[in-house]
């Protein structure tokens, strides 16, 4: 069910119908270059004022993807417990908003959101709150690199509480052989939540098709792709990677990931997409009592207001059914895509 969702935010996407040649990432995400490659680091973690400091270690990977639209940031750290702490970070450029987003994810079932400032060109500030095991924590991070190394702080509130230093370190450039393994980030520390069983019987391969119109009113092409489906970050999160195949409509190779997880904060299944387009699209998701997911997304598209309800429906033969209505400024819903997901071998 959970790819089925990534395919309609495929199928919608006008970038991607219009798109004749390979569209370029934001000139905004430049000063990301420096943060690239293989990282060993250490320091300390303070988890409340007057608790004395544990030390971590921890190595990251930073790779681009999406064609160089985004990057991702795998992170290992080892602070003496058996299973260490590993996490996803994504960093896009929000063209809707002009603002460089940030999405934090770990296998301890925590996420964040945060919009990065590159205050010079060396120096990124970020803050933000959220929700880690029902405390609400509010964090604020200054990261300045340097030539092979960067060090950062981090300082903490806690349920509105006075700020405290919570993290500090430094890291060094590393060896490829020192890379995060692509196994660890299916490490698990906690059990998957309940709310995304649904999505366990979906980790494999798909084959997705359809007709599409990449806005009300625009006529219907056939579109086709591929995905891959695998929980991640030990069940926390559901990660879909996305190709579409190029057509004489769209004749570049369309790429696309596509995250989803349980929001603790909001009570929902809160996901997001990025794409090779320079999309980053959020969205909301719920399971009906017959199984039908059903997505949400609101936003701006070409500076008109815009939403989108996408519907995911078992067929009874072991895929689904998809169907996409969009509201487009003052306009009526239309239905601007139809077709199916069905089990593949890549």
């Amino acid at each position: 069910m959970k790819s089925c969702l990534t395919l309609l935010v495929f199928a919608l996407s006008p970038l991607a119908l219009s798109a004749q040649a390979p569209v370029p990432p934001a000139p905004q995400l430049q000063a990301m270059e420096q943060t690239l490659g293989n990282w060993k680091g250490k320091g300390t973690v303070t988890m409340a004022p007057g608790v004395p400091p544990m030390e971590w270690t921890a190595k990251s990977t930073v790779t681009k993807i999406m064609d160089g639209h985004a990057y991702q940031d795998d992170m290992e750290i080892e602070i003496g417990m058996p299973t260490p702490l590993v996490f996803r970070n994504i960093t896009a450029w929000d063209s809707t908003v002009d603002t460089m987003v940030s999405i934090s994810m770990s296998n301890m079932g925590n996420f964040s959101q945060s919009n990065p400032y590159w205050v010079d060109a060396n120096t990124m500030v970020y803050s933000g709150t959220s929700l880690e095991q029902g405390v609400v924590v509010t964090d604020r991070t200054v990261v300045q690199y340097m030539e092979d190394k960067f060090h950062f702080k981090t300082d903490r509130s806690i349920a509105g509480g006075d700020f405290f230093t919570y993290l500090k370190g430094e890291y060094h450039r590393a060896e490829k052989a020192d890379a995060v393994a692509a196994s660890s980030i299916k490490a698990a520390m906690m059990p998957s939540p309940p709310q995304l069983k649904v999505f366990e019987g979906m980790a494999g391969n798909w084959m997705i098709a359809g007709k599409m119109s990449p806005e009300p009113g625009a006529p219907h092409i056939e579109v086709k792709g591929k995905e891959t489906i695998e929980m991640i970050l030990g069940g926390q999160v559901v990660f879909s990677d996305l190709i579409g195949e190029p057509s004489a409509e769209l004749p570049i190779t369309y790429k696309g990931q596509y995250y989803q997880f349980w929001d603790p904060a909001k009570k929902r299944i809160s996901g997001f997409w990025i794409s090779n387009m320079g999309e980053f699209v959020p969205d909301q998701s719920y399971v009906m009592e017959d199984g039908t997911i059903v997505t949400l997304h609101a936003g701006v598209n070409k500076g008109a207001p815009m939403a989108q309800r996408s519907m995911t429906a078992p067929d009874g033969k072991g895929g689904y059914s998809l169907t996409n209505w969009t509201l487009m400024g003052q306009s009526d819903p239309q239905q601007t895509f139809i077709g199916y997901l069905k089990r593949a071998q890549l």
